[in-house]
């Protein structure tokens, strides 16, 4: 059996399971969110999530959460900022 990868930006790329693994956790934590709000990963996320992921999954998420925003698979926009990183976001 052939694994799925989703190709994201930067010449990265993610197992279909993971990315959907990452979109479940991202979306149990939408109802936490305030309109209008700007959150980055690690606020959306929580600590107790955060804290379990290494340096490297923090990326990979973070690239993956940037893709599922821009193809409209959460219900989430880019907010403004005043760096381009960490990347924030608010519910549409």
């Amino acid at each position: 059996m052939k694994k799925e990868n989703i190709e994201l930006s930067g010449g990265f790329s993610v197992s279909k399971y993971g990315y959907e693994c990452f979109r479940e956790i991202v979306v149990a934590s939408l109802p936490e969110m305030n309109p209008g709000k700007a959150y980055n990963l690690k606020k959306i996320l929580g600590r107790e999530i955060w804290s379990q992921l290494d340096h490297g999954d923090r990326r990979l998420m973070g690239r993956c959460v940037a893709h599922m925003v821009t193809q409209k698979a959460l219900p989430l926009s880019f907010a403004e900022s005043k760096h381009e990183y960490p990347k924030r976001y608010q519910l549409q």
